[in-house]
């Protein structure tokens, strides 16, 4: 979790500003709100992403859900 200090009291999510956010903040943030991603898609410039996504991808597209994971047994 980043710091919060005077000069930044705010969590990325919850700031007056926008802002924007690695692939690592927002699966945190969806695993603190119990939310699970189901699929999760990197884009680069030109291809997909598939190495090292929070250093190299410029878009993320998630399918997201509530649903607490089906036990297979």
């Amino acid at each position: 979790m980043p710091p919060i200090t005077e000069s930044l009291p705010y969590l990325w999510y919850d700031t007056p500003n926008v802002r924007f956010l690695s692939i690592l903040d927002f699966k945190n943030f969806c695993a603190g709100k119990k939310i699970r991603i189901v699929e999760a898609h990197y884009l680069g410039k030109r291809d997909i992403v598939r190495l090292l996504p929070n250093l190299f991808a410029l878009n993320a597209i998630f399918v997201l859900t509530n649903k607490p994971r089906e036990d297979v047994s």
